[in-house]
């Protein structure tokens, strides 16, 4: 006999009676609780008389009985929490017979004890047989499965069953479901998985006795390992997490974007990159194969995000990964840049702009770039690339103001390393660095020297940076288009017979042909806001900083001078600069030293720009 049960609202010595009451019921299974959201009976019967009185369950018991739980699991005298559809529910929603049943389905809709309906509240995750959980979400007046509505509850002498609306999906960690993604996911899934490989679990391995050099033989368990675990144990069922999926189509348009970056700032160009049959093949003309091995690194390890993120999310400017790595959504323009998909159902079948997992939750991203501040660690180059201008070169690329002369110059310091193998090495990776030499053929260092005439007025030597050249020959640079975005600026200068100057910075504004025009007026290139002063007073005659590239960050300690000191580093700080234009734009940028005080010399050596976080 059925027995309803509906919880009482009432308070003082009423709820104490009505308590007692319904205690003396539910032992005696003869009365009925109410609840304003899933109505329980009490049955004094177990999980499997249940199902076998009850005609409107008759097709999921016949699952059950299907793939053997039945008359394993519900026979073993556990006590069970069962999900439950009933005949007219599985016709509407599973189209009858026409979609398969298996263990794995019929596992997931039963959890081992018994879990009564005040025990689920909102948020409460359930594990399933498969080792994988359910989520329980409930309001003021609806209980729900996954987000299926549970319409009925049983209270049994060894369980209880719940009445859905539908079959529930199987949910899947965020590592399987990476694993099982479809082809059009290939890139990010196939990457994400060459990183896995078995090993040998001692935790869950069985000791079966010990061998003759008295080490401890094991029953080996295998089990799967990613690198990526050791920060995001993404295969977790007790953690969660958020994870931006790429397809494939999204992926080559990352790498497009890349490719485009690198042919801008001068990468020289992969001859294999097209010939499938050499290890240089890349399929993008300027990418190598470690470039491609940098982003997808960087890519798996800017999308994984613990905790499940909401879809507000996209709407913060700046998120750091699991990994630490910086995700922009908006640059300081208020401009996309990343761009996830935070409103639209993630699938024709969800409710939702994410796919739900058993320990997370995944959006689609739909459009992606590798930062800036990843692709360059810095852009640096050496003024006396300028000598090498041509006639023509020198109208648009320098500006001169009371100079009297201008010049490339040669310190008597050689940069001599002490470690490596001799000239040229990797420490002059073309074409970044190419160094004079002298008589011997040692690298030394060659600055251009400026001199100013006597004569009122700003004394200044303004410069577009330049691409570099082994060929030393007039016209054999090019202009060092920059990537738009913030940077630091730092210089080097030979501080000896120098001056107190001034450093500023400008954005070109080119015509439609992309050109750079001249204002007739200052003899300089029109710029797009002006100069804007990022440091004055410098005293370029101090050693450190600003003596050559001996000071800041990025000196090797691979190829420091004899007395100590590293070069190829950064040099002085000057400040934060701005290259105006829209992301991912490549833009002409002009450098001014202006003179100050002391003698008018200025000796440049080399400038370093360093994207900043916020650049992307």
């Amino acid at each position: 006999m059925k027995k309803k049960i509906f919880p009482l609202l009432l308070a003082g010595c009423t709820l104490m009676v009505a308590c007692t009451e319904t205690w003396d019921d539910y032992y005696n299974s003869s009365s009925t609780l109410k609840s304003t959201d899933v109505e329980t009976e009490i049955l004094d019967c177990t999980v499997t008389e249940f199902f076998e009185t009850h005609d409107e369950y008759n097709k999921f018991f016949g699952y059950l009985n299907d793939v053997g739980l039945a008359e394993t699991e519900l026979a073993s005298g556990q006590e069970f929490t069962l999900w439950a559809v009933t005949d007219s529910a599985l016709a509407t929603t599973r189209a009858g017979e026409g979609e398969p049943v298996d263990t794995a389905l019929m596992r997931y809709h039963i959890n081992y004890l018994s879990v009564t309906k005040d025990q689920l509240t909102d948020g409460k995750r359930l594990k399933t047989l498969n080792g994988t959980y359910i989520q329980i979400t409930r309001n003021d007046t609806a209980l729900f499965a996954n987000d299926i509505k549970v319409t009925h509850s049983y209270r049994l002498n060894n369980g209880m069953v719940y009445e859905i609306e539908q079959m529930m999906e199987p949910r899947v960690n965020l590592y399987e479901y990476i694993k099982n993604l479809p082809d059009n996911y290939s890139i990010f899934r196939d990457s994400m998985m060459h990183r896995s490989h078995m090993v040998y679990d001692t935790a869950r391995s069985t000791p079966t006795g010990v061998d003759s050099t008295g080490n401890i033989t094991y029953d080996w368990v295998e089990v799967e390992y990613n690198p990526l675990f050791d920060t995001a144990l993404i295969n977790s069922e007790y953690l969660q997490f958020t994870c931006f999926l790429p397809d494939d189509e999204v992926m080559k348009d990352c790498f497009e974007k890349l490719n485009e970056t690198y042919q801008g700032i001068g990468r020289p160009f992969n001859e294999h990159a097209q010939d499938p049959t050499n290890a240089d093949y890349t399929g993008y003309d300027y990418l190598f194969p470690k470039d491609l091995t940098m982003a997808v690194d960087w890519i798996q390890r800017a999308v994984i995000y613990e905790g499940q993120l909401d879809p507000e999310v996209t709407q913060i400017p700046d998120i750091y990964s699991k990994f630490g790595k910086q995700w922009k959504n908006i640059d300081r323009s208020g401009l996309p840049v990343q761009v996830v998909e935070g409103a639209a159902r993630f699938d024709e079948d969800s409710d939702t702009p994410y796919k739900k997992l058993s320990n997370g939750r995944v959006y689609k991203v739909k459009n992606l770039k590798i930062p800036n501040n990843v692709v360059m660690s810095r852009l640096k180059q050496f003024a006396y690339h300028i000598y090498y201008l041509n006639a023509g070169q020198q109208d648009t690329l320098i500006s001169l103001k009371n100079v009297d002369s201008w010049r490339k110059a040669t310190d008597a310091v050689v940069v001599s390393p002490v470690v490596a193998a001799g000239y040229p090495s990797d420490a002059w990776p073309y074409p970044y660095t190419y160094f004079d030499e002298n008589a011997d053929g040692q690298p030394i260092y060659t600055l251009i020297d400026v001199r100013g005439n006597e004569e009122p007025g700003e004394f200044s030597f303004a410069f577009t940076p330049l691409t570099p050249t082994a060929m030393k020959i007039e016209g054999a640079v090019a202009e060092y288009k920059i990537p738009a975005g913030e940077y630091t600026l730092c210089m080097g200068f030979r501080s000896t017979d120098s001056c107190t100057g001034d450093v500023l910075f400008g954005t070109a504004e080119p015509d439609e042909n992309g050109n750079l025009q001249i204002d007739p007026v200052e003899k300089d290139i029109i710029l797009k806001s002006g100069y804007r002063l990022v440091r004055g007073g410098i005293d370029f005659t101090a050693s450190t900083p600003w003596n050559f590239d001996r000071s800041g960050t990025g000196g090797q300690e691979k190829y420091q001078q004899s007395n100590g000191r590293k070069w190829d580093s950064d040099g002085g700080t000057v400040g934060t600069v701005e290259v105006e234009g829209d992301p991912g734009t490549m833009q002409s940028v002009r450098i001014k030293v202006r003179y100050a005080s002391g003698n008018k010399r200025i000796q440049i050596y080399h400038w370093c720009l360093k994207p900043t976080e916020n650049n992307y």
